[in-house]
């Protein structure tokens, strides 16, 4: 009777515990169910918006470095192997899918609109081409005129 007793429970025990582990896995948002393309864009996403809202976007921090290193591990890519990163980053470059929703998720977290840059961003206006100042002097220009032949 003990025997029967202690089978069930651990019949039960085992499918507390599958129970629980499956359970554990879907609500962690494990990425086994996300496809590569999936995990790209969000690794991608969120690491451009932590440069871009970090101290100095153009030269991040190693602490900057690392946590982009650790979201791209987060997200099932081994981020120390700098071929296999680019490998990666090189079959998305060109899907238009991938920029849009990077472009839209770097919009959302910074304000930054990679698509419609504004338009100091885009070139900056020399100080010659500015329109003049009220302390220039302003000069007359006077319209040429035909030259004109005497009457004989």
């Amino acid at each position: 009777m003990t025997s029967l007793i202690l089978l069930y429970n651990f019949i039960k025990m085992k499918k507390s515990l599958i129970l629980l582990l499956s359970t554990v896995l879907l609500l962690s948002g494990c990425n086994f169910f996300k496809s590569e393309k999936d995990r790209f864009v969000s690794a991608t996403s969120e690491a451009l918006c932590l440069i871009f809202t970090s101290e100095n976007p153009m030269s991040p921090s190693q602490e900057t470095s690392d946590k982009v290193k650790a979201i791209y591990t987060k997200n099932g890519f081994n981020a120390d192997d700098q071929a296999a990163m680019e490998t990666i980053t090189k079959k998305y470059e060109n899907d238009q899918a991938v920029k849009d929703t990077t472009a839209a998720a770097l919009k959302e977290c910074s304000g930054i609109d990679v698509n419609n840059p504004a338009p100091a961003e885009t070139a900056a206006t020399p100080a010659t081409d500015a329109a003049p100042t009220t302390d220039a002097p302003e000069t007359e220009v006077t319209p040429a005129t035909p030259a004109v032949t005497p009457a004989k």
